[in-house]
């Protein structure tokens, strides 16, 4: 948006929109996290994550102008100082600083009405930045209470020329770490592969062989650890954090292995990047019959089993036993404690095996599901304040294939059954809908767990409802269901993962390998209907998990909503997903468009090409300024070149500039998608 701000400026400040225009070496940057502006070189600019906020310019930068700086003036200070007959500005987000480097701007004989114009645009730039439509608006969910489903319309999946594939790539370069030596040896002696997975909290990879269990780095393959005191094959592992004053302050975690016959928690410590797993057990009890076949665990550390009996368990454990509790004991949270005083084969009569396959636990809303193998999804009230369970409702997969079948008529039934995973959309991207769910045709199904017609209207600030139910409010079918598509459809898919936008389906591709299916609508943040952006990269073997790197973080206060990626792309790094297979790690970064432009210039060769134009037009000229201003301010070694041709690219394509009554609040340019000339369709 800085391009409209010097579209307000140049008439106002001559001096400064001629320095920008003839030199292009300095630009007037602002800084809204402290609301201070700072005239600075274009160059310097590449600590944009300090200046937006995010921590101090180094003591060496020739910059002033910040909180705890030499040269830093508040507001009030600097309009004290307005030059006679010029009326002090009292705009919030306006208020150059840098008085000692830069004494002669204070003196200038600006125009009020211009300060007030260049104001009101940085206002309207911030509010159009927070006003991106929410999820539960782009899927056409209103007030009248009816189900919507999209993904039939070719504007639902665009379709790029062959030329411009770039922009719709939602994968950066695939690092793969194959798994280490020292375990592909061991698969001489295999006699039972249990199972393998993903620990994010700790940066880990598991396999277990037989009895023993190896964890890895699977950033790099390093530090390959092994436990090898258990007796019986291990079905299942976990991670989970130590509840306070229980363990010694050297336990940082608790590894949580599940056999045949029993359930181990063991310490973990770290020296440095180094694990080491404790060999005496800290807790051990019997499993008494049921096979765990999950294991997940809540950031508070609450430790939940599902089973192959179908019930849902947790673990729970404290600092010393009383007359009637041991220290660690298993709950069944899922039969009544009357089912356990009758004989089994009444219990049989009554209660259907249907094994748990995922666990997912909202940490915003403190809520719990499960799935089964035969695709029944439970819906479990972890209490106010995180520390119950209590089992709220469930739906099985005759219900839901039912019910997705009224809202699509014209999709065959079986597109929407058997279910591939499920994942939890967290209360920051929507408050209205919690949890999304994969068919093996692909086809996502969105669920509230309010009453639906609750979900409308609601204020982000008002109280936290419990939740009562599981309702399908919408059906999102995959790329290759649009009449005029010209893409295949996934199929078969094995693997699903969904985080705060994203999509990763796996599906077969060949004898032993996969491919994924990476959805995304990072390059329409502000459309008014859910539009994505997809791509399919092979993999070299099976997929068994996928993650995102490192721990979530989600917004403090709950129900804040998450800006698109657009917009805080300049102070976060990429999200890098993890993704495991028979053969080892693949990891990648999600393109966000900073990173597809920084691509689409470098495969061009310079900004003088189509596909640099294209990219402006889909984003429209504000935004893909911004973006290019990210990169021309990039003080990295290797991205010079890169910097000088995003600096032509904001030029050629970031807008002209336009002179705008004082009175009137500019407007921005907007371009359009459509069109017979448009590389997009």
């Amino acid at each position: 948006h800085i391009n409209d701000v010097f579209t307000s400026l140049k008439f106002g400040y001559p001096k400064l929109g001629h320095k920008f225009n003839a030199g292009k070496s300095e630009v007037l940057f602002f800084n809204w996290k402290h609301t201070l502006p700072a005239y600075m070189p274009l160059r310097e600019m590449a600590s944009i994550h300090q200046s937006f906020g995010f921590g101090t310019p180094p003591a060496n930068r020739s910059l002033q102008g910040f909180p705890g700086s030499p040269g830093y003036q508040s507001s009030q200070s600097f309009y004290s100082q307005t030059p006679p007959g010029v009326a002090p500005y009292q705009h919030s987000l306006i208020s150059p600083t840098d008085a000692q480097s830069s004494s002669t701007i204070s003196h200038l004989p600006l125009a009020r009405d211009s300060i007030d114009v260049a104001g009101r645009t940085i206002d309207k730039c911030i509010l159009s930045d927070s006003s991106s439509a929410k999820l539960i608006d782009q899927l056409k969910i209103t007030k009248e209470g009816c189900p919507t489903h999209s993904g039939l319309s070719p504007s639902d999946y665009p379709q790029a020329a062959q030329s411009c594939r770039m922009l719709l790539k939602q994968c950066g370069t695939m690092k793969r770490v194959p798994l280490p030596q020292e375990l592909v040896e061991q698969f001489a002696h295999v006699e039972t592969i249990s199972s393998m997975g993903l620990l994010p909290q700790i940066g880990r990879a598991w396999l277990t062989i037989d009895s023993n269990i190896y964890l890895w780095n699977y950033r790099d393959g390093s530090d390959l650890a092994f436990y090898d005191g258990l007796s019986e094959a291990i079905l299942s592992a976990g991670i989970a954090k130590p509840k306070p004053n229980v363990f010694q302050p050297q336990i940082e975690y608790l590894l949580v292995l599940a056999t045949t016959v029993e359930i181990v928690l063991l310490g973990v410590t770290f020296s440095g990047d180094e694990i080491h797993v404790i060999p005496d057990p800290l807790f051990a009890l019997p499993t008494d019959g049921a096979f765990i076949l999950t294991i997940e665990t809540s950031d508070s550390g609450r430790i939940f089993l599902g089973a192959k009996d179908g019930c849902l368990y947790e673990v729970t454990y404290t600092s010393d036993s009383g007359w009637f509790s041991r220290r660690c004991k298993k709950i069944n949270h899922s039969r009544s404690a009357i089912s356990f005083l009758l004989p089994s084969f009444i219990n049989a009569a009554f209660y259907e095996d249907e094994p748990i396959m995922q666990i997912v636990i909202d940490e915003s809303r403190r809520l719990l599901y499960t799935r089964s193998d035969k695709g029944t999804l439970v819906l479990f009230d972890l209490g106010e304040n995180g520390s119950s369970v209590s089992r709220v409702a469930y739906m099985t997969l005759q219900n839901i294939a039912d019910a997705a079948h009224n809202i699509v008529s014209t999709i065959d039934k079986t597109c929407f059954r058997p279910l591939a995973g499920i994942s939890l959309i967290e209360s920051s991207e929507s408050p209205e809908l919690n949890l999304v769910a994969f068919s093996t045709s692909g086809v996502r199904m969105y669920f509230t767990c309010l009453p639906f017609n609750a979900i409308i209207g609601a204020p982000l600030t008002s109280p936290v409802q419990r939740y009562s139910g599981l309702t399908l409010t919408h059906i999102r079918l995959p790329p290759g269901f649009s009449v005029s598509s010209t893409s295949q459809k996934p199929s078969n898919v094995r693997a699903s993962y969904y985080c705060k936008g994203t999509s990763i389906l796996s599906s077969p591709h060949a004898d032993d390998t996969d491919s994924i299916w990476v959805a995304s609508s990072d390059m329409f943040p502000f459309s008014q209907t859910l539009t994505e952006g997809f791509s399919v990269e092979q993999l070299d073997g099976r997929v068994c998990d996928i993650v995102l790197d490192g721990v979530r973080n989600s917004i403090v206060g709950g129900l804040k909503m998450e800006p698109p990626a657009v917009v805080v792309q300049h102070s976060r790094p990429p999200a890098n997903f993890v993704i495991l297979t028979s053969q080892g790690c693949h990891i990648f970064p999600k393109l966000r468009p900073v990173e597809v432009l920084r691509q689409i210039l470098v495969e061009s060769g310079g900004a003088d090409s189509e596909i640099v134009r294209t990219f402006f037009t889909i984003l429209k000229e504000e935004q893909g300024a911004a973006v290019a201003l990210i990169l021309a301010c990039s003080q990295h070694a290797q991205d010079p070149q890169i910097s000088d041709w995003a600096t032509k690219a904001f030029l050629l394509y970031g807008g002209e500039i336009k002179t705008t009554p004082t009175n009137v609040v500019p407007t921005f340019p907007h371009s359009s998608l459509s069109g017979a000339d448009s590389p997009l369709t």
